[in-house]
């Protein structure tokens, strides 16, 4: 849902603050101009925020992984690790999950700010461990070095782009998880973290023992009945009795691919079956969105690889075939 607000009061600026980034503010220079763009998805929040004004606050723990982009201007972001200053090109975490932190800004200031939701980066720190894993994760550095902070920059002007131009597909429970998921995953790559050790040789030659037929049979079956709902490999791993490792080793032996690709087959099956009996009403965007695709291109490429045609051919076809059923002769 996109929303757009814009204030000189210095009573609004504190309740656009405290509502948008949970933080107590205190105007600390004449009053200006602040406006704030949001696109909020529930699990992903994007914010635009631009102030003509000095701004000192602290800001208690929200439940949401909050990565602020510089555009214009300095910040300088306080907390137990230090204080590290935002400015033109920075990307960096304002806290740990669960930790508050304070922020005091100079006059004019440009960020843009990505609030993911902690569950689902606890969710992601799952799917790369064991499954007995709790997901708690704590960061090495809330800033990575300006080469490792490209691919947070690319994945946030994607996922603005995305809800700006596709909302439609975003309100599908399946595309926003997949996109969560995906801002989720570049987090714990972007920003080095305790989730990577190298699992010890009894680990791997358990995970072995576990990856056999009979566990890939299962994890086959439970994709194939769960498809339409919202999975992850922890939750396939589960299925199975095995290790998210054990799962990835048997996939790779015994079908050639991995989980989350053998899902993605399943659920374009299925979404070319919706194609193939679709009414009028029906568009590629809402199926894609249905069965978890946020990204409509990349669709379109998966569709065309699977079943040789693009999936807007799929449907007009189906469409115009039934129109002309449904001629008078």
């Amino acid at each position: 849902m996109r929303a757009e607000f814009e204030t000189t009061d210095a009573q609004e600026t504190w309740a656009l603050m405290q509502q948008a980034f949970g933080v107590d503010v205190q105007v600390t220079t004449e009053p200006g101009p602040v406006h704030l763009v949001r696109e909020d998805l529930g699990t992903l929040v994007v914010d635009e925020v631009e102030h003509h004004v000095g701004l000192a606050g602290t800001a208690l723990p929200t439940g949401f992984l909050k990565i602020v982009e510089g555009r214009r201007g300095w910040a300088d972001v306080t907390r137990r690790e230090g204080t590290d200053r935002v400015a033109p090109g920075v990307v960096l975490g304002l806290a740990q999950p669960g930790e508050e932190w304070s922020v005091r800004s100079g006059p004019v200031v440009h960020e843009r700010v990505v609030s993911l939701d902690e569950a689902a980066l606890r969710q992601a720190v799952r799917d790369r461990s064991d499954a007995d894993s709790d997901g708690t994760v704590r960061f090495a550095t809330l800033v990575p070095a300006p080469a490792s902070s490209a691919p947070w920059t690319s994945l946030a002007d994607f996922v603005a782009r995305t809800a700006a131009a596709h909302p439609e597909v975003l309100r599908q429970q399946l595309a926003l998880s997949s996109l969560t998921q995906l801002a989720a995953h570049t987090a714990l790559a972007v920003f080095a973290n305790d989730t990577w050790g190298d699992p010890s040789q009894a680990q791997l030659a358990r995970d072995s023992m576990d990856s056999g037929s009979g566990a890939v049979v299962r994890a086959v079956a439970y994709i194939e009945t769960s498809a339409h709902t919202d999975i992850t490999v922890a939750d396939i791993a589960e299925a199975a009795h095995v290790t998210p490792r054990a799962l990835q080793y048997g996939f790779r032996r015994q079908l050639g691919t991995t989980p989350m690709s053998y899902l993605r087959k399943v659920r374009l099956h299925h979404a070319r079956a919706e194609l193939l009996a679709a009414d009028p009403a029906t568009t590629v965007a809402g199926v894609a969105g249905r069965w978890g695709f946020f990204n409509l291109g990349r669709f379109a490429s998966y569709y065309r690889a699977e079943f040789g045609e693009n999936p807007a051919h799929t449907l007009s076809v189906v469409t115009g075939q039934r129109s002309s059923d449904s001629s008078p002769s």
